[in-house]
């Protein structure tokens, strides 16, 4: 969910209609015109139009980015990550009512990756190169405060690539999943132009991804840092001491589906 101080930021995107979870992929082009078509037609693609934006069109993306380059717990808590809401103290999936529920979910992560697209071109020199870390803990901290308290970064330790998991349970029928979103995939690519904030929607905990990164190794994440790390370790960490072993975050984040609505104290 989205907490309803946010709602207003967010267009309604035409998702796919999905009847049964499979793992497939979302085509990010599709979902960055629709974008286009209502934000005035920028182009991600161009880097100098990206940073000629007024500071008035930034000011509307780094809302949704209210996460970005935020790290120490304070600085969350003054966010209001954990006001009326109880603390979640150890990973979690949140628990959906159906597929379009979750299409709709996804289209709503898309939109924060998307923002947080533009505003990490305008500040990080030669963004996407280099800045998987930060990106994915951007999005991380930026998913947290605004609702999606089971977003977490996962980090291939081997081959030093980052990027974001959102784990989720699906009431009927039962299904467990992953929503992967990869904010600098677009870096991944040497013979060809990369997807730009690729999403792949996982069926279970177990996926390839496989680019030019690497040699074609299988980035595939060792480690998670989830809002409850944050809360043990009073800052969002990039080393892996601070991190869990995937299978075991993903193991207690389908024991623990959480209703986001559910949340208030």
């Amino acid at each position: 969910m989205v907490f309803n101080d946010y709602k207003h930021l967010f267009y309604d995107l035409e998702m796919p209609q999905i009847d049964e979870l499979t793992s497939f992929s979302l085509i990010p082009f599709t979902l960055e015109r629709q974008v286009t078509m209502q934000n005035g037609g920028l182009d991600l693609s161009s880097k100098p139009k990206l940073k000629r934006l007024s500071e008035k069109k930034l000011k509307h993306y780094r809302e949704l980015v209210p996460g970005f380059d935020i790290r120490d717990l304070e600085d969350f808590s003054e966010l209001g990550l954990f006001r009326g809401y109880k603390k979640i103290k150890e990973p979690c999936s949140m628990l959906l009512g159906d597929m379009p529920e979750l299409m709709s979910k996804i289209g709503e992560i898309y939109q924060i990756a998307y923002a947080h697209y533009v505003v990490a071109a305008n500040e990080k020199s030669g963004f996407p190169n280099f800045w998987c870390g930060d990106s994915g803990r951007n999005i991380a901290a930026s998913s947290w405060v605004m609702g999606f308290l089971n977003a977490a970064y996962v980090l291939d330790d081997p081959d030093d690539h980052g990027y974001n998991a959102f784990p989720f349970t699906i009431k009927e029928p039962h299904t467990e999943g992953v929503v992967i979103v990869d904010p600098t995939s677009d870096q991944l690519w040497e013979s060809r132009v990369g997807p730009r904030n690729m999403i792949l929607v996982i069926s279970g905990k177990e996926w390839v991804y496989k680019t030019s990164r690497s040699f074609g190794k299988d980035l595939f994440p060792t480690h998670a840092f989830h809002i409850g790390s944050l809360l043990h370790a009073d800052y969002f960490r990039h080393e892996t001491e601070y991190m869990a072993p995937i299978m075991e975050y993903f193991a207690e984040a389908f024991r623990n589906p959480v209703d986001m609505d559910k949340l208030k104290d």
